[in-house]
């Protein structure tokens, strides 16, 4: 069950990358408040702190699917939408 949801967070990782990747792309070179550029950011740790939590399970330093979920959520207290 942990590898299935370890599963699920890169598909959900990936996702998140792309967003970024094409908002960054209309954001190119712009000022911090230039539209769009706080949500890059917030993408862009969003996607690397689920990819922190991928690999804690990879390493076996998470080993419960509830651990992981509390970590998952923690993420998500992190960053509320905006």
């Amino acid at each position: 069950m942990l590898n299935e949801f370890k599963e699920h967070l890169k598909f959900i990782s990936m996702e998140i990358q792309s967003a970024e990747m094409s908002l960054d792309h209309y954001v190119g070179n712009t000022p911090d408040d230039a539209p769009f550029a706080a949500q890059v950011k917030r993408l862009n740790a969003i996607h690397n702190d689920y990819d922190t939590v991928i690999a804690a399970i990879s390493t076996g330093a998470i080993t419960s699917i509830g651990d992981a979920i509390v970590e998952v959520r923690k993420i998500e207290a992190r960053y509320p939408q905006p």
